[in-house]
């Protein structure tokens, strides 16, 4: 009878040894599905910085477009061509009348971009850009915009930001419009025959 009951005592629950490995499993799951978390945020919130960098871009790409005459892209040169990631000068004295040049309305456009990169809401660390000459594979980084200066290049628009992910580059290179992308299409009636007696 000895051994029956050391048998049946021996499979009455679980021994500390079972405890201790299903307390391991359980936190190598746990710490696993931490982990994903921390990386599902990490990318939404890196996800929402490129749309919001590409709305700001958007911004002045459509400021220039609609203030676009012929040659007058060169108004939003910053830095001689060279590119810059200084703020905005201040706004010229035309900006509350209606009597602004074309190169004062590009002052205009580019001070109130940059404001946009320092607006809380907008909640992009370190957000830097600039208008310049530059090949569309130059990446900008936060230090520099990488512009070439050159004009045998296009104007283009750079933006750059720092990202939770070290060695993640975080940035957004367009091409500016060099003509109206959404111009006026010229119309002219077919002439009016005369009639004849």
């Amino acid at each position: 009878m000895v051994k029956i009951t050391l048998l049946a005592r021996k499979n009455a629950g679980f021994g500390m040894v079972e405890l201790a490995v299903g307390i391991l499993i359980l936190g190598v799951v746990f710490a696993g599905i931490a982990r994903l978390l921390v990386s599902g945020t990490r990318s939404g919130s890196n996800t929402a910085n490129v749309t919001r960098a590409n709305q700001i871009a958007n911004f002045i790409y459509q400021r220039m477009n609609s203030n676009l005459e012929s040659g007058q892209a060169l108004n939003y040169l910053e830095g001689g061509g060279n590119g810059n990631y200084a703020g905005a000068a201040a706004l010229p004295s035309c900006a509350n009348v209606n009597n602004c040049t074309q190169a004062e309305l590009a002052a205009i456009d580019l001070f109130r971009w940059k404001q946009l990169f320092t607006q809380g809401s907008l909640n992009i660390p370190n957000l830097k850009g600039t208008v310049c000459y530059s090949s569309l594979s130059s990446i900008p980084t936060t230090t520099s915009p990488n512009c070439s200066g050159s004009s045998a290049n296009p104007i283009v628009i750079k933006l750059a930001w720092d990202s939770a992910e070290s060695d993640q580059q975080n940035y957004v290179v367009v091409r500016a419009p060099s003509a109206l992308s959404m111009g006026l299409v010229s119309y002219s009636p077919a002439p009016t025959p005369t009639p004849t007696p």
